[in-house]
């Protein structure tokens, strides 16, 4: 029988998702196994604050590009509350633009060949693309996440997805990336670290004649069950390089497609990424416990294994 514990978790979810993604299910039933009270919690509801959290975890709160406003004004309200929040905010708040792309590059990570461009700048996507020597691009806005309003743009078609991107840019940044055909080829790699260290890693391929590898658009997900050391080490050092804009954080994903050997970093994930507990029989495991630490209840903090 786990040891009882006086902790009430909150699982940080999306109206559409009141039960959580099936993948977090695994997670809260890792923590009630440790005598945790873990329960889905709505941003958006109004009465959060009043339930006695020990903790806040965001996991499918993927609505929250589209309320980035009242997302904000959350993370603010949970900062004032004092409630733990994991990742933290101040981490939330780098990694919600993906501007940190850049900062990144500029610290060595190699990244996808990105353009960042300012809300309401004026931009020729034509000539950008030639100006790039590129012959497809992705455009997508710089607070996104699951593909939204993402586009996929060939250079004969540039003039017509223009469009699109006058629209993104209306509302906020946007990013131009070079379109990797490795993509479709090899597919996308992600690492998925706790505490820093390797939990898993799966490969994610688009569906045919897509190039969104998201399961909500068809994309398949297999576990790596040995994934290249040196694409290892590349990943981690992404996370290094990460911590000298926010601590360490509770998990990270690390999304990046492999040219000639290299590991370009598409994303790194630290708000709500879904993390393929699944494809681990251990994943949800390893997540529960490194939280526990964290609230100075876990097996380390408890000097067992």
């Amino acid at each position: 029988m786990a040891e009882r514990l006086d902790r009430r978790v909150g699982l940080v979810t999306g109206a559409a998702w009141p039960q959580l993604d099936a993948d977090d299910q695994l997670l809260q039933r890792a923590l009630v196994r440790r005598g945790v009270e873990a329960v889905p919690v709505i941003w958006t509801d109004p009465g959060w604050a009043t339930r006695g959290w020990s903790a806040l975890v965001l996991r499918s709160c993927w609505d929250y590009p589209e309320r980035i406003g009242p997302f904000r004004r959350w993370l603010s309200e949970v900062e004032r509350s004092r409630v733990p929040l994991w990742n933290p905010v101040e981490t939330v708040r780098w990694n919600l633009d993906k501007r940190y792309l850049m900062q990144l590059e500029g610290d060595g990570v190699p990244i996808v060949p990105t353009v960042y461009l300012d809300a309401g700048q004026g931009v020729n996507l034509p000539a950008l693309l030639r100006d790039q020597g590129w012959e497809e691009a992705v455009i997508k806005p710089s607070i996104s996440c699951g593909a939204l309003r993402t586009r996929r743009v060939r250079r004969g078609e540039a003039a017509g997805a223009a469009l699109a991107l006058r629209d993104i840019l209306r509302q906020g940044a946007a990013l131009v990336q070079c379109f990797l055909p490795e993509l479709l080829s090899e597919g996308e790699l992600s690492f998925v670290f706790i505490e820093g260290a390797l939990s898993h890693a799966v490969r994610l391929r688009p569906r045919p004649g897509d190039f969104r590898v998201q399961p909500t658009y068809g994309g398949t997900v297999e576990r790596l069950t040995s994934p290249s050391p040196d694409l290892v080490q590349q990943a981690r050092a992404v996370l290094r390089a990460a911590t000298e804009w926010v601590d360490p954080p509770l998990y990270a994903r690390v999304d990046g497609v492999v040219q000639q050997g290299q590991l370009l970093l598409m994303e790194l994930e630290l708000i709500e990424p879904r993390l393929y507990l699944r494809t681990d029989a251990r994943a949800a495991d390893r997540l529960a416990d490194a939280l526990l630490d964290r609230l100075g209840c876990g097996p380390r903090s408890r000097g067992t294994r």
